[in-house]
């Protein structure tokens, strides 16, 4: 074989689904957070999929065409794994403009919907009646039932009062305080900023794996450690706060004296950069893996 080294195909098999278990440990891992914050913010199970569908299909359609080959729906089918109805249907939406379905509305939201909609559950002026919790045919199990099919009525109850969307008095009588499902405050300015914040770190991993090799990759280290006790850590974060803030400042300043003035923008190519500083705080698990 003068020398060259012998893969056999399944060899490389296993290596592409080495590396596909390892990566989606990895999403996994990075996706903790994220479902926190989603779940906080009432969120539902088949919302994520909805949107996650959606950029399956726009990042097949427009990450991975063939030269000189338009990118049909098929391709998108084969490249995601969803079928070319779900394809035709999510290209439909991406093309109309629209960034999300809402036929898909959490349980929650769905019974305090039913709750101020319904006639069966509303009275005069169309104000929500006060429920008792089950044994009438207007109860809160059956409001829960109709909007909510197999979900526990005791659970959504609980789930509702945590949120402050119900009320519960000594008697027993259920009453709706709010008309909607909010279980965090997240204005949408925060909720943008949050987006740009992991897609810009992720974009920029995603870049350094995918580099050609011509091309130089773009900053991004870190420095870590799992032995600080309590007072070393609020010292790091003193000096963190302190010289992060100095450093970005440095590079805010460099940024404001080189932009390209208003005059002359429609007549420049223009890049859009930011760079982040964040420090990331947990328990130590007593491990040295990382």
């Amino acid at each position: 074989m003068n020398g060259a080294l012998a893969i056999r195909p399944d060899a490389l098999l296993t290596m592409s689904e080495d590396v596909k278990k390892g990566l989606l440990a990895a999403y996994r891992h990075l996706m903790r957070p994220l479902v926190r914050v989603l779940i906080r913010n009432g969120v539902a199970f088949a919302e994520y999929v909805e949107a996650t569908k959606q950029v399956f299909v726009a990042s097949a359609r427009e990450d991975f065409t063939l030269p000189k080959r338009k990118m049909s729906g098929s391709r998108v089918a084969i490249l995601t794994g969803l079928t070319r109805k779900d394809v035709k249907r999510l290209m439909e939406l991406l093309d109309s403009g629209l960034d999300q379905d809402t036929g898909h509305v959490h349980r929650a939201a769905r019974v305090l919907e039913g709750w101020h909609k319904d006639p069966d559950f509303t009275g005069p002026y169309g104000i929500p009646v006060e429920l008792v919790f089950e044994g009438s045919p207007i109860s809160f199990s059956e409001l829960v039932r109709k909007y909510s099919g197999d979900m526990p009525a005791r659970a959504m109850l609980e789930e509702l009062k945590r949120v402050a969307a119900v009320s519960e008095s000594k008697d027993g009588k259920i009453k709706a305080v709010s008309r909607y499902y909010i279980s965090s405050e997240l204005d949408p300015a925060n909720a943008k900023y949050f987006g740009d914040v992991i897609h810009d770190l992720a974009s920029t991993l995603e870049y350094n794996f995918n580099v050609d090799k011509d091309s130089s990759q773009r900053f991004e280290r870190w420095v870590m450690n799992e032995r600080l006790d309590e007072k070393s850590m609020q010292e790091f974060k003193e000096l963190v706060n302190k010289h992060g803030q100095q450093f970005l400042e440095l590079l805010d300043g460099w940024l404001s004296r080189n932009e390209v003035p208003a005059d002359k923008l429609a007549r420049k190519a223009l890049k859009v950069t930011r760079v982040g500083v964040y420090l990331y705080e947990a328990e130590s698990d007593g491990s040295s893996e990382r």
